[in-house]
């Protein structure tokens, strides 16, 4: 319950659960304990969920790196300023990349990675 980080504030909940999986595979390689099954770590489970559930209704885990959608005016003002258009070949680069990926439709990071 009182995992922190080396300044004091408080892990990201799916970091938490990260160091727990991370724990389970070093577990799964030297022995045959379970820390996600096993019911002498039912009590780690319950801190670990509850410390979970603390964290977010305090405001993490919301996830401040989201995807955001781009409004209409958005792109517009993308467009108007110079970040878009086709007047030097990176802007250009720019502006190919973003309709590429408004209709072909990204859904993970390997696929950005491939078009590059």
């Amino acid at each position: 319950m009182q995992v922190k980080k080396a300044d004091g504030s408080d892990y990201e909940p799916n970091t938490i659960s990260a160091f727990q999986r991370s724990i389970q595979r070093y577990l799964e390689e030297k022995s045959n304990l379970s820390i996600l099954k096993d019911k002498e770590f039912d009590s780690s489970r319950t801190a670990i969920a509850a410390k979970r559930k603390s964290l977010v209704q305090s405001g993490k885990g919301n996830k401040p790196h989201a995807t955001k959608f781009l409004t209409y005016e958005d792109e517009e003002a993308l467009f108007s300023s110079g970040q878009f258009r086709d007047h030097n070949p990176e802007v250009l680069q720019r502006t190919l990349w973003w309709y590429m990926s408004l209709h072909i439709g990204f859904h993970a990071r390997d696929e950005r990675h491939k078009l590059c």
